[in-house]
């Protein structure tokens, strides 16, 4: 798990990390705006990422791993933080309605059943988004930021995952196309190596930006749940 390798708050205090936290909020903000009173849980390290809907009214869930010795939920705007396995979360069936996945599929020892979860608590119309490493990019090549870690994905990879486990890809992006180092000015620089990235290598960026929906119509076909729901900390 990246929690046991580097601080990835330490990461997204840094200047480079600011500038990674804008490019994939615009990523997400463009996809998710105007959201009210909707029911909100952030997968993974994603409190720097669901605080932009701290607001009108939704009711906002942080699930984070359970690992005791990392204090995950410093900084976390969430109305709930919840500590639990990826494949076993505590929640109830059509319970949220919408998912934002970041810092977490790629570290799953099981993608399969994490997806499968992830998929029972989502509502029949709702929407997940899931924020991951590409392995066409060269984020993925460097351990200095957080997508050097775990299993990195290419588009048809991701694409193929969620058709196996009842979702239907509804948008598909990359991003974050300016180089993992730590330069002065970097930031300033971001949105021409975006804009760069995008017209001249756009498969190239260093993250995966893909919005999916469940696939009510398969819905007759049973996933085999049979674990005890626990590992469950919730706090208000």
């Amino acid at each position: 798990m990246i929690f046991d390798q580097m601080n990835i708050q330490e990461f997204y205090n840094s200047q480079l990390g600011l500038t990674v936290h804008e490019c994939i909020t615009k990523e997400i903000s463009t996809r998710w705006t105007d959201l009210n009173s909707t029911r909100i849980l952030g997968v993974g390290f994603s409190s720097p990422y669901i605080k932009t809907y701290n607001k009108n009214q939704n009711n906002i869930i942080s699930l984070l791993p359970p690992i005791p010795s990392i204090d995950f939920a410093a900084g976390n705007s969430a109305n709930q933080e919840l500590i639990s396995l990826f494949h076993e979360i505590p929640l109830p069936d059509l319970s949220i309605d919408r998912i934002i996945v970041v810092h977490a599929l790629e570290f799953s020892e099981s993608a399969n059943l994490m997806i499968r979860e992830l998929w029972r608590i989502l509502t029949d119309n709702g929407k997940i988004l899931f924020i991951v490493p590409n392995r066409l990019g060269i984020w993925c090549r460097f351990d200095s930021n957080p997508f050097g870690f775990g299993r990195p994905y290419s588009p048809n990879q991701l694409v193929r995952l969620l058709e196996d486990n009842l979702f239907t890809t509804i948008g598909r992006n990359t991003a974050l196309y300016m180089p993992p180092i730590k330069v002065r000015g970097m930031n300033s620089l971001s949105k021409g190596w975006e804009m760069f990235g995008r017209n001249t290598f756009p498969n190239l960026g260093g993250i995966i930006s893909i919005e999916a929906e469940k696939q009510i119509y398969r819905g007759n076909r049973v996933f085999a749940s049979g674990q005890k729901r626990s590992y469950a900390i919730v706090t208000s």
